[in-house]
């Protein structure tokens, strides 16, 4: 049978219960007879440390996404550039295409 964590609303007393999926869950607190629920926790995150080779190719990876989406997201480009210099530089572009035209 599967545990189960529950709080009191009035207390805060947290307790641990083993019943059947089919029971209902208990709503007194067994410590001050207030109101309590039973507490849905989050599943842990597992999170793997990654090092040498694994850590160089991860990161060249991701380098290689981002750069490709830079390519296509101007709001992306201008986030990682700063706003001044992504503003700066397109009105070089324009000012340089500009010139061009005159030419």
């Amino acid at each position: 049978m599967p545990n189960y964590d529950h709080e009191c609303y009035e207390c805060g007393h947290i307790w641990e219960e083993t019943y059947s999926i089919h029971t209902d869950p208990p709503t007194i607190c067994p410590k001050c007879g207030g109101k309590a629920r039973r507490v849905i926790l989050e599943a842990p995150v597992s999170r793997v440390k990654l090092e040498g080779r694994e850590l160089k190719q991860y990161i060249t990876d991701e380098r290689k996404k981002i750069r490709s989406q830079i390519k296509t997201d101007e709001k992306l480009r201008a986030n990682i550039m700063g706003e001044t210099a992504y503003e700066n530089t397109e009105n070089n572009v324009k000012t340089i295409g500009e010139e061009l035209k005159q030419l």
